[in-house]
């Protein structure tokens, strides 16, 4: 089954999104697909001109309605960016409502193997979160 994972960030924190991007593509026989949101139109120009295979593009100002454009405004920046986290999934799942999971990945993770051993404990233990 192929995971589904769901990151974000913008321009500053693109190096780690990279490493991040090459360490699950480098990994042999597994099957994923990355969504990264991207924070700023400077990250998403720079992804979208990589065009990294099963790499998903989306723009959070695209996404963003009027509850948290305000939000946005009373918070600095990395606050905000821990505010939309939760709608990550929201946000890929209304994009694709076939998907069955969806797991949320910090852009600094680096993988240095297969994460399957740590799925396959999430579906043995049957619960929502891990």
């Amino acid at each position: 089954m192929k995971e589904i994972f769901v990151t974000f960030f913008d321009s500053l924190f693109l190096p780690q999104g990279l490493c991040l991007i090459e360490s699950l593509t480098e990994i042999n026989d597994f099957d994923f697909e990355l969504w990264v949101i991207c924070c700023d139109d400077k990250s998403f120009f720079y992804l979208e001109k990589l065009k990294i295979n099963k790499v998903k593009l989306l723009k959070l100002s695209a996404l963003e309605d009027e509850n948290l454009r305000i939000l946005k405004k009373e918070r600095s920046l990395r606050e905000y960016y821990w505010t939309i986290t939760p709608y990550t999934f929201f946000w890929v799942y209304e994009l694709n409502k076939s998907y069955k999971r969806i797991t949320y990945i910090d852009a600094d993770l680096y993988f240095l193997k297969s994460p399957v051993p740590i799925i396959d404990e999430l579906k043995k233990s049957k619960k929502s979160f891990l």
